[in-house]
């Protein structure tokens, strides 16, 4: 009897070895560790867990991970905005809505406030560093750019009138990605954003089953809760 257990328990373990030899990782960049993509990742992963895959995010700068993917390293990209997706003409829309917003400028008051600033070239416009949107949507524009580190320090200055204007992001879900309260400046919207899920092309035999799968995990998990959206606009 002894002998016939044993037997079974290798017989289990040497099955439940290959099954998960047989799970396919799917790698996929994400810019940071942000709070506010924490609810895009649930829905990713249990869209790769439907189909059998694990997850392994991995963080990187928002140009690297298109580098490390045509090297085979990166298969996807978490969230990207479609404004720049011209940017990574190796990867491919999965075409299920995960968020919007609009980019907007922001004035101080009692200062001209409208579209035409971004070309006027004795502007200057605070930006956080290294958020893609901003930049594409500046490339042939007037102003001048000055670069801050994080969205805390973009809304410091700003509040401490060392910027007369800064570009920032509203989301319904989040508000602005600088925090900053909504009414309190002179505000002008300068662009609607939508963002998606990306695959790099060599995988684009899975996008029918994976905008099935996506489509399905947005669903289970629900819409952002305003307790979520609490929790990470005060942390």
């Amino acid at each position: 009897m002894r002998i016939i257990n044993l037997c079974l328990f290798f017989i289990l373990l040497t099955a439940s070895s290959a099954t998960r030899a047989n799970v396919k990782t799917m790698n996929i960049s994400i810019v940071n560790d942000s709070p506010v993509l924490l609810w895009y990742k649930k829905y990713i992963e249990h869209a790769y867990n439907l189909m059998q895959y694990r997850v392994a995010f991995r963080q990187l700068p928002a140009g690297r991970g298109a580098v490390e993917a045509n090297k085979g390293n990166i298969d996807a990209l978490t969230i990207r905005t479609s404004v720049v997706e011209a940017s990574f003409p190796d990867f491919v829309r999965v075409p299920i809505l995960l968020a919007k917003g609009k980019l907007m400028l922001y004035c101080q008051h009692n200062i001209e406030c409208n579209e035409a600033i971004v070309n006027q070239a004795g502007k200057t416009i605070g930006t956080v560093a290294g958020v893609n949107v901003t930049m594409l949507y500046m490339a042939d524009k007037k102003a001048n750019i000055y670069e801050v580190a994080s969205g805390f320090k973009v809304a410091e200055m700003f509040q401490k009138n060392r910027l007369d204007y800064i570009l920032t992001i509203n989301s319904p879900d989040f508000g602005n990605y600088v925090s900053i309260e909504h009414g309190s400046y002179q505000e002008v919207t300068l662009m609607e954003i939508n963002a998606y899920h990306y695959i790099h092309k060599r995988h684009s035999k899975m996008l029918p089953e994976l905008e099935k799968a996506l489509s399905a995990a947005v669903k289970e998990i629900g819409s952002i809760p305003k307790s979520f959206v609490n929790r990470v606009t005060n942390e």
